[in-house]
């Protein structure tokens, strides 16, 4: 992964695609050695899929 999504790349995305991203991602940072400028981009790219879905989720009433 040379890049960092942003909330723009991930606008057109499901709930579902999210999730799917979300998981792929950290199944790469695993494989990703520590403290390296893939596991930076990584780290941001989650930050902004977990804020996607935040936005995307269900609230219940008076939320």
């Amino acid at each position: 992964m040379s890049r960092i999504y942003t909330l723009q790349d991930l606008q057109a995305r499901s709930l579902s695609e999210l999730h799917f991203l979300r998981g792929a991602l950290q199944r790469q940072l695993a494989m990703t050695a520590s403290h390296s400028v893939e596991a930076g981009y990584i780290f941001a790219s989650l930050r902004v899929i977990d804020f996607a879905i935040r936005q995307r989720a269900p609230r219940g009433p008076g939320r």
